[in-house]
């Protein structure tokens, strides 16, 4: 019987990727790829402030210019009956040492303000038109007028109890109370030589993909499906949380994920 292992060892062996012959060829499929018959395209208004309160917002302007089907603004939201606030993941861990940790706020997100934008880039108003650059063209038509708020941008400065508050109903801007101690820490700390106290600062940062943030969506009424490509890493979720969103009895989701030219993160 050979003594050599059944399996050949891994370390320091390549292992060619079973996805790269179809990405380096050109033959991947990109969200940015799906064309369907009779597809319309959405453009997004976003929010110039970081934090303000959103006094009105009107479409007339973009809804006049020919080939815009429709338009939406956040106010909008609540006025369709079956539309309701997405429902928020609960906070879970099965560790042990986390019982009764940690106390987290949730708050009523909806995909466009509606009262107040609390940064910039938020989401204000959509438009729908017949191709990409008329929507576009259209978004720059909205009349929107803001009151603009002290923004909250150190978080020294947000836990002050004079702070603005991004939402006044919690009463302060604390979003995730989290504690973990293990031994007697304070003990540790008396009978240390050198104590060293250190504040460090990290710049922001986000993962960019190759293929941005991207959504194609077609449904079918007779059997209430709809069907969803998007740049997301957590399809079942997704289509869990579109359902819950939506709330239209009978509805089911599909959601496909084709290529996204990496994650790193950015589930949602």
């Amino acid at each position: 019987m050979s003594a050599e292992p059944v399996f050949k060892k891994l370390v320091g062996t390549a292992v060619p990727r079973k996805e790269d012959p179809e990405i380096l060829t050109g033959q991947a499929r990109y969200t940015q790829d799906v064309s369907l018959s009779g597809m319309l395209y959405a453009a997004i208004y976003r929010s110039p402030y970081a934090h303000a309160r959103i006094r009105q917002v009107s479409l007339d302007r973009s809804l006049e210019l020919p080939g815009v089907v429709a338009g939406l603004a956040g106010s909008q939201l609540r006025q369709i009956p079956y539309l309701r606030p997405m429902s928020p993941f609960p906070f879970q861990s099965r560790d042990p040492f986390l019982k009764g940790n940690p106390t987290i706020k949730f708050f009523d997100h909806y995909c466009l303000a509606t009262d107040k934008v609390r940064f910039v880039g938020e989401p204000v108003a959509a438009v729908v038109a017949e191709d990409r650059y008329l929507a576009e063209d259209a978004i720059d038509r909205i009349e929107a007028e803001f009151e603009p708020l002290p923004p909250v941008v150190e978080t020294e400065a947000a836990l002050s109890s004079e702070a603005q508050l991004l939402y006044e109903d919690w009463g302060d801007n604390t979003m995730l109370t989290f504690r973990v101690s293990g031994g007697d820490v304070d003990s540790v700390f008396r009978q240390a030589d050198v104590i060293v106290k250190e504040e460090i600062r990290s710049g922001r940062f986000t993962g960019t993909p190759i293929e941005t943030r991207a959504v194609v969506a077609s449904y079918e009424p007779a059997t209430q499906a709809l069907t969803v490509w998007d740049t997301t890493q957590i399809t079942h979720p997704m289509s869990t949380l579109i359902e819950n969103t939506i709330a239209l009895p009978g509805i089911r989701v599909r959601v496909l994920s084709p290529r996204v030219g990496g994650g790193y993160g950015q589930e949602w």
